[in-house]
């Protein structure tokens, strides 16, 4: 990790006497000579990877460092040189290896991720916990093009796994991510149970893991085969809105009242079978979400529907100017969802780490370095305002003069004796700095 900049990553390969480990200038495969229990020797290629290759999977989306995380340690684990099986948590923190937030009695409580061979676990909560160790690092918000987010964090019906659109069809229309009842359409088995070039991962893979394509093949075949349903929306409203509402089946049952709609009113539904129009009054400009929870409507053969991701809609006012919500996750472009979508911000000098996915509402950024900020262009001709949120751990100066606080936004417009200065100050009473 060096001080300033993105991580970076180095390969070593040991001499044949174990003495010292010498630095590879690439990458390198190299057929190994393994033991086996019931004796005799097989070969198996071991990948050295190249430092490009290292920051494939410790990407800057998944902050670099792929470290264990607590709800991976929160499980029994019999200690080798004690013979004693306690949960690792617990250990480490009677270890002291924690800080003082740490509470061995809110362990119940915490999220526990599961072994592929953890038999007591459910199926589910198994093949989760496997795509969360093994894949999440990049299939997550901000990611690869892969359309599900592998995080166990995320819910089962929020990780676009099941009926899960592709970024391609792979050979055939009804291809998806997981298919219930149908390992053979279902796409992240296939690649899974794969060393050729559609192997995943991509890269480093010599081996398939037949434990955990066991274990998604089981779970592929006890899932419910009830319809998928999907939602979006034909516009990018300043008003009431319509949400297509797309079943991968024929269905009955689905009403009015089974739409769960935050920050506005489900006001009418059209249709039938698989395809309705539900319309929306937003209860003002902001972000409007829409759920379709599972079981509200049921197939012919009575088998109710899984509950759609949530959709989300921007509802924008006629008179932005540029709206940066701050979700895109990555890149060096702030995307503007005002009416004109034509006023982007330029994120200068900010790196990948720099994006946050949980901000106030939605997406964020963090301003880390003195250099690093984000730019608009001179947009308007008239009066205009600033609405925006931030939390700081600066102490704030204790001034009456904003050019004397924390600078938040400068502006150059044109003109003379135009420009100005957004800052943070506060009172000799006020204390903290959030």
């Amino acid at each position: 990790m060096p001080q300033t900049g993105e991580p970076y990553g180095i390969t070593y390969k040991w001499r044949p006497d174990g003495s010292d480990a010498d630095l590879l200038p690439g990458g390198l495969n190299e057929v190994i000579d393994i033991a086996t229990v019931g004796g005799g020797t097989r070969q198996q290629t071991w990948t050295y990877p190249s430092r490009t290759e290292c920051k494939v999977c410790h990407n800057g989306n998944a902050d670099y460092i792929l470290g264990v995380k607590t709800h991976h340690l929160n499980g029994d684990f019999t200690y080798p040189l004690t013979g004693r099986t306690a949960n690792q948590l617990e250990t480490l923190g009677a270890l002291g290896w924690f800080d003082n937030t740490y509470r061995d009695d809110l362990v119940p409580w915490m999220m526990k991720s599961h072994n592929v061979a953890e038999n007591s676990a459910s199926l589910s909560d198994r093949v989760r916990s496997y795509l969360d160790s093994n894949c999440s690092q990049c299939h997550q918000p901000g990611g690869v093009r892969a359309y599900f987010d592998a995080r166990y964090t995320t819910p089962l019906d929020e990780q676009g796994l099941i009926y899960g659109e592709l970024e391609t069809s792979y050979g055939h229309p009804d291809n998806r991510v997981i298919v219930p009842g149908q390992p053979e359409r279902s796409i992240m088995l296939t690649r899974l149970n794969s060393v050729a070039e559609i192997k995943m991962p991509p890269i480093a893979k010599h081996v398939v893991d037949q434990a955990a394509v066991s274990l998604l093949t089981d779970w592929i075949n006890s899932l419910a085969t009830g319809p998928s349903v999907a939602m979006h929306s034909p516009s990018s409203p300043a008003g009431p809105f319509t949400v297509n509402v797309h079943f991968s089946q024929d269905v009955t049952g689905l009403t009015l009242s089974d739409f769960v709609v935050n920050h506005g009113t489900a006001t009418g539904l059209t249709g039938s079978g698989a395809e309705y129009v539900l319309s929306v009054e937003p209860a003002g400009f902001g972000e409007v979400t829409v759920k379709i929870p599972a079981n509200v409507a049921v197939n012919g053969g009575g088998l109710g529907n899984y509950a759609s991701k949530t959709f989300s809609q921007a509802v924008t006012d006629s008179g932005f100017v540029a709206w940066l919500k701050l979700d895109d996750g990555s890149g060096v472009v702030a995307r503007d969802s005002s009416p004109s979508a034509s006023n982007n911000g330029a994120l200068v000098a900010m790196e990948a780490n720099d994006w946050i996915t949980a901000g106030r509402f939605g997406g964020a950024v963090k301003f880390d370095s003195t250099d690093e900020r984000i730019t608009l262009p001179n947009m308007v001709g008239g009066d205009f305002s600033f609405s925006f949120w931030m939390k700081t751990n600066q102490t704030v100066p204790v001034t009456n003069a904003p050019a004397q606080g924390i600078s938040i936004i400068n502006g150059d417009m044109p003109g003379n004796a135009r420009d100005f200065i957004i800052g943070s100050t506060r009172t000799a009473e006020a204390t903290g700095s959030d």
